[in-house]
């Protein structure tokens, strides 16, 4: 997990930085359709106990939540008008906490009790990952390519000189 987690320090900053030269809906997309699409081959090679395949496991999810988690606060925050920016962003993002990720870890334990598998916590997990990819899908870009690609920005802000 320590090793995973470094490489975190590392994607989550360059998915932020990625966000502002490509805009925030292609890397949400991209780690919200990438968290579908791993999260039953992460509960196999978890499933398999050998530790270099529960370390491909975690950082390939980890790449795709950071490719989700870079963006969000500046796409979040761009999707409300200055006036409303921080309420709006805040109520959004605590929202979905206690709607989604509250109850979440005893919905899962509950589910494995009951299954004896992670085969339902991998679909749930596939579930938001697509939740996810259509929420970036259906809202519109917050960072535009002419709002990136303006001559008179000042680079890496969207300050103007």
């Amino acid at each position: 997990m320590l090793t995973s987690s470094v490489a975190m320090l590392v994607i989550l900053p360059w998915s932020g930085h990625m966000s502002d030269k490509v805009g925030r809906r292609p890397l949400i997309l991209v780690g919200g359709l990438g968290v579908a699409i791993w999260a039953f081959p992460y509960f196999r090679l978890v499933g398999t106990a050998s530790l270099p395949l529960i370390f491909v496991a975690v950082t390939v999810g980890f790449v795709f939540q950071c490719l989700t988690y870079g963006p969000i606060a500046s796409f979040l925050g761009e999707l409300f008008p200055p006036g409303v920016r921080y309420s709006g962003a805040s109520l959004a993002y605590q929202l979905s906490a206690i709607a989604v990720s509250g109850g979440t870890p005893f919905l899962m334990t509950a589910l494995i009790a009951k299954t004896g598998s992670t085969m339902p916590v991998a679909a749930y997990i596939m579930v938001m990952g697509l939740i996810t990819t259509a929420g970036a899908w259906f809202l519109p870009e917050t960072n535009p390519a002419e709002v990136r690609d303006d001559p008179h920005a000042v680079p890496g802000t969207h300050l103007y000189r």
